[in-house]
């Protein structure tokens, strides 16, 4: 949700419940893509960025002085912004420096991100912007009164290549402003917060003629504003999005409606409406959610919802794909956080947002603190179905649903103020191999870049974002397994990388040339496992010193710290033998009876059943001592699992604790056959235990008496994915 105080308010159970239901009844009664995609019904899986998505590298773009970007449009190779701004600034050039003069609109060459000649006077903010089917005009519309000095209200016609106003063609909207436009043929539509056109009345849409100005009959009303439009690729209707709760009366269209092209009327068989519901125009939440953005490629609609309020106002903060000609959905993105701009490449679909949570994507659970995630890339497709969310009844359930896969794409950004908004990116466009993101970001990937930043699937010199993480941020251990062995163990955590999913390792003894162990994982900057290296080469009785290199398929390297072996002859200290499997170092707790994994998405959350994904919150670190014993760490935290206060009571909490602490963390295994085990706690000699017997999702977990034919004690100790 927005960063404000709505997300904290408490929200009845019941109200998540019932929008539960509506959002399973509303898939149901799609009768198409949404409930028959071929789709798997597993979480979908994260992906290695490919040759059609941008590298995370941002290329040098003219940037804005203390402003913001709203809207983007592309003509061939020029993007044409709007927004709030005074000056442009040269590509790298420092704030106050390098600067030419910009009224709120500019344009600029994708492929050089050099500033062109195009300069018209703009006296209000441009809240939308878009391009005429030929080409060669741009229809702009915000909050203004004049353009080149003359008067325009809140519209206005320009020549692309010139910055003047084509003559003659002279629209006119009253009110709070135009949000939104598009095109088809001889007409322009706009959306936005106003009560007339040309002097006739109009509630937030109208349509003009473009070689005249006139105003057209196509009069259909909403009763909040119009924050977003485009055209359906079927042809036939014009898609809106906004803050409104109904359409030409119609209360079911709420964020979204399919209108007539021709004539305005309200096409209610265009089914999204019945599924995604972002708006209200009574109570509390009033205009507190809504649609913010909408795209459009060959075969589907996308857009961005965002919400401040309560899930009966809204039920979405992510991206939604919905078929052409049917609004039928494709996909639902349900990561947590509004989103703003949505741009699809017809294989990529790149939104702007400030995330911060997505397990039901198979992605990161909520951060203490929370790490917010200002730009996504997706599969266009759906390549799996939703998880369940954790977080009802704040947020909707869209389990079940088909959704698309996330690439490994996490630029950094730092947010800007001017907007009032606090955010980075809100505009994307693109063509060809090239994506443009405007905003209010200061800064990106910790560069000089304000307001606008170009991505590319093949930017200059190659793919540079490598590794992230060096030296002595970035170390790890080495054993020996007994003294008279003569190889060595190198534990290290995985490293990670903005816009590369595997990553691959090399262990060198210092002095050497070539590897003496390699090895291969995914990893995301939230999901680090250890990674481990064997050193069997003989050492001739040598202590050795090791670095391990962390490479990406572009052959970007990171170097950790060296790490020295251990003398010869000392031995020991590694896995104590037990006859547990203890090949991964990373596991999963799994409850036989339940099926369910223990998970901990939450720093000094009390650890509950979950089912089983790839999130991290439900993996441990098995951390072995000299006794055979082990704590159990989650890697998010860096706590242990432990029984609340160090109690030997039955019943007593399984919770998060200190791993400084000994007291109550630590656990041995006992092997009870058939690849089960007991998690039995050495302080008390009671088995970590499924609460009563629940084997529902979030079911918490006690200590109890040991019985082996206790099934509610039986656990397996299972590797990730």
């Amino acid at each position: 949700m927005g960063k404000d105080s709505a997300r904290k308010r408490a929200r009845k159970a019941a109200v998540g419940a019932v929008v539960g239901a509506l959002i399973v009844a509303g898939l149901a009664s799609l009768g198409g893509a949404a409930a028959e995609a071929d789709v798997s019904p597993s979480v979908p899986p994260m992906l290695q960025r490919d040759g059609n998505v941008a590298t995370a590298d941002p290329i040098p773009t003219v940037q804005i002085d203390n402003g913001y970007v709203w809207a983007q449009t592309t003509i061939g190779s020029t993007v044409y912004a709007g927004g709030r701004f005074d000056n442009a600034r040269e590509p790298g050039a420092a704030p106050g420096t390098a600067l030419t003069g910009r009224s709120n609109l500019l344009a600029y060459d994708i492929n050089t991100g050099a500033l062109l000649p195009f300069a018209p006077q703009v006296n209000g903010v441009i809240r939308a912007v878009t391009a005429s089917p030929d080409g060669s005009r741009i229809y702009i519309g915000g909050s203004f009164s004049s353009v080149n000095g003359q008067e325009r209200n809140n519209i206005a016609v320009i020549n692309a290549q010139t910055g003047e106003l084509v003559p003659g063609v002279v629209p006119s909207i009253g009110g709070s402003g135009v949000f939104a436009l598009a095109t088809s043929g001889p007409t322009i539509y706009a959306g936005g917060l106003f009560t007339q056109a040309n002097g006739v009345g109009r509630r937030n849409l109208a349509a003009f003629d473009t070689s005249s100005g006139a105003v057209l009959n196509w009069a259909p009303q909403t009763d909040l504003q119009v924050d977003a439009m485009v055209m359906d690729p079927a042809g036939n209707n014009v898609i809106a999005g906004g803050r409104f709760s109904q359409v030409n009366g119609d209360l079911s269209m709420r964020g979204s409606a399919a209108l007539d092209k021709n004539t305005g009327a309200l096409d209610t068989a265009w089914a999204l409406p019945r599924t995604v519901k972002n708006g209200a125009a009574t109570g509390t939440y009033a205009g507190k959610a809504g649609i913010f953005s909408l795209t459009a490629d060959s075969t589907a609609v996308y857009g961005t919802g965002w919400v401040q309020a309560n899930v009966a106002t809204g039920n979405l903060e992510g991206t939604f794909a919905a078929e052409a000609g049917t609004g039928q959905v494709r996909w639902i993105a349900d990561c947590l956080g509004d989103h703003y701009g949505v741009y699809s490449t017809g294989k990529v679909v790149y939104t702007t947002s400030h995330m911060h949570s997505c397990p039901t994507m198979g992605q990161h659970s909520e951060q203490n603190p929370t790490r917010y995630t200002y730009a996504e890339a997706y599969t266009a497709d759906a390549r799996g179905t939703l998880g369940t969310q954790p977080r009802t009844p704040d947020y909707a359930n869209w389990a079940g649903t088909p959704s698309p896969s996330a690439y490994v794409w996490t630029p950094d950004w730092s947010v800007g103020v001017t907007s009032g908004l606090g955010q980075a990116g809100l505009s994307i466009t693109g063509t060809g191999n090239m994506i443009s993101i405007g905003g209010e970001f200061r800064s990106v990937n910790n560069g000089q870049f304000e307001g606008l930043v170009r991505f590319s699937t093949t930017p200059p010199g190659g793919a540079k974002q490598g590794p992230r993480v060096s030296g002595a941020s970035w170390t790890g251990s080495a054993t020996r397994p007994d003294a008279n062995a003569d190889s060595v163990t190198v534990n290290i955590p995985a490293n990670w990388d903005r816009d590369d999913l595997a990553l691959y390792y090399e262990l060198y003894r210092v002095g050497g040339t070539t590897p003496v162990a390699t090895a291969a994982a995914s990893t995301t900057w939230w999901n680090r496992p250890n990674i481990q290296l064997v050193d069997s080469t003989p050492s001739g009785g040598q202590q050795q010193t090791y670095t391990v290199v962390a490479k990406d398929g572009n052959g970007n390297t990171a170097s950790s710290a060296a790490i020295t072996g251990p003398a010869p002859g000392v031995g020991g200290g590694g896995d104590p033998g037990t006859p547990v499997d203890h090949s991964f170092v990373t596991k999963l707790i799994v409850s036989r009876l339940s099926g369910k994994a223990i998970g901990a998405p939450y720093a000094n959350s009390v650890p509950f059943a979950q089912t089983i994904s790839l999130n991290r919150s439900m993996q441990w670190w098995t951390v072995w001592r000299a006794d055979g014993s082990l704590q159990l760490r989650s890697p998010l935290y860096a706590t242990c699992l432990g029984v609340s206060g160090g109690s030997v009571d039955e019943g007593a909490q399984i919770v998060q604790s200190s791993c400084a602490d000994p007291s109550n963390t630590v656990w041995n295994v006992r092997d009870i056959g058939n690849g089960d085990v007991q998690l039995v706690a050495a302080h008390s000699g009671k088995c970590l235990t499924l609460a009563n017997g629940n084997t529902a999702e979030g079911a918490t977990y006690v200590q109890a008496s040991c019985d082996a034919a206790n099934s509610y004690s039986r656990m397996y100790l299972r590797p990730p994915g």
